[in-house]
């Protein structure tokens, strides 16, 4: 860790001892800030943070990097260069480990890549172009014994 990250470091510190934090949503820097006793010390802990504004949301967006990719563990991924893998962890650094099938060799591997350079497959239900959801289509029975599942679609 350089002397600019521990300067950082400490600054998210005592930013957070005064009510601080920061968070990345949705491409936007959020400062939340917590009511106390000492509103002039949030209102310069603010200040500083302010000059550091572009290392802060690279710190903030790495963090959420982490947070969402591990509600993904599991999920198939698209990988330029190698195709289908599986999403398996997710760390600070804005990168994922992924395993996947090496091209030439075939021989399963695992990869850490750029949270930006690859696809998390997700599967869900389908939805009309209208928005509304797909009715239930009710089961066929014969002789009202015996129930077949409804034709696909």
């Amino acid at each position: 860790m350089g002397q600019d990250d521990d300067k950082l470091t400490e600054l998210l510190e005592r930013a957070k001892n005064y009510g601080i934090s920061v968070e990345f949503d949705s491409g936007l820097l959020i400062l939340k800030q917590v009511p106390t006793d000492d509103p002039v010390r949030q209102r310069e802990s603010i200040e500083e943070l302010g000059k550091y504004l572009v290392q802060i949301r690279g710190v903030a967006e790495r963090h959420a990097i982490d947070a969402r990719a591990k509600a993904y563990l599991g999920h198939p991924i698209w990988l330029p260069d190698y195709g289908e893998g599986k999403l398996t962890d997710g760390n600070d650094s804005g990168n994922v480990r992924v395993l996947v099938r090496h091209p030439r060799s075939q021989r399963v591997q695992t990869l850490t890549a750029a949270a930006k350079d690859l696809l998390i497959v997700v599967k869900v239900d389908p939805v009309p172009s209208d928005g509304e959801p797909i009715p239930e289509v009710p089961r066929r029975r014969l002789f009202g014994l015996i129930e077949f599942p409804p034709p696909k679609r």
